[in-house]
């Protein structure tokens, strides 16, 4: 969380950390440095394109897991992403779709949140179709 928060203040550090952040996001199994290591570089680095397609791909593992908190964890951080990078979050819209019939209120009230991020003229039909 410090990263994060001083990655911003200062462009060298997140320079210095990118090797070892994305290093440890392939690398480890705890989900919750994973997600710590996640939203240092999407606070602190949004621009670094390769990276966040990285976080994407092992949040979209979070939100598929069948851990309610991983899944509302890994789709606050899609909503994180989704302010820079809308079109690499928009490619995981039949993730967001499917939780829609999560369960979990939270769940789905998330996935709404983020639909609403995503619509555009080419998939608004789609969007429609589903919340019907």
């Amino acid at each position: 969380k410090l990263f994060g928060a001083l990655t911003p203040l200062d462009p060298r550090l997140g320079k210095k950390l990118i090797d070892p952040l994305t290093n440890l996001i392939h690398s480890t199994s705890a989900m919750s440095l994973l997600y710590e290591c996640i939203m240092t570089i999407v606070s602190g680095m949004p621009n670094h394109t390769a990276s966040i397609q990285l976080c994407v791909s092992k949040l979209r593992v979070m939100i598929e897991d069948s851990d309610q908190n991983l899944k509302y964890l890994g789709l606050r951080a899609f909503a994180q992403i989704l302010k820079h990078h809308p079109k690499v979050v928009s490619s995981h819209k039949d993730l967001v779709l499917d939780c829609l019939d999560d369960r979990d209120e939270s769940i789905r009230v998330r996935a709404l949140d983020l639909l609403y991020g995503m619509v555009t003229k080419k998939n608004i039909v789609d969007i429609v179709k589903k919340l019907t």
